[in-house]
């Protein structure tokens, strides 16, 4: 018997979207997979379905939870098994937003330095003038340091 926890075929936040892909492979001769998808708690679990693989065959299944039990808007353990080795495996891939958000965070860097790159600029040259000044006083600190105590 094989586990394998954490499919899915659910939305997230964000408007993302969580398919879990299924794959199994027959290690010797022809295989009959009987799955059984472990309910929620409280929850009737859906007809186990049966899969026959060749020897050798892996077979691949796009949103298992859909494509095996007709399933929308759950996650949860598969438990397979069959009389002969094979073996098992799901990935779940991670969505893309927050690839795309932080593609639109460097967007709006960029935008902001365009904008205000001179400014910011000439803010640190001033910055480190006046706390080399500081420093040729005997302040003891610098502005950063001094604005940081409120003083």
């Amino acid at each position: 018997m094989r586990i394998v926890p954490g499919l899915a075929n659910a939305a997230g936040a964000n408007g993302t979207r969580f398919e879990s892909t299924l794959y199994l492979t027959s290690f010797g001769a022809d295989t009959t997979v009987d799955r059984v998808c472990i309910p929620e708690a409280g929850e009737v679990p859906p007809a186990p379905v049966t899969r026959s693989l060749k020897a050798g065959q892996t077979l691949r299944v796009d949103n298992a939870v859909a494509s095996l039990f007709g399933l929308a808007g759950k996650a949860g353990t598969l438990r397979l098994r069959s009389a002969q080795p094979f073996g098992a495996r799901a990935v779940t891939p991670v969505p893309l937003i927050e690839l795309s958000t932080r593609r639109e965070e460097r967007r709006y860097m960029q935008a902001f330095r365009t904008e205000h790159g001179g400014f910011l600029k000439r803010f640190a040259e001033l910055k480190a003038r006046i706390d080399a000044l500081t420093e040729r006083l005997g302040l003891g600190t610098t502005l950063s340091d001094r604005l940081a105590q409120g003083l």
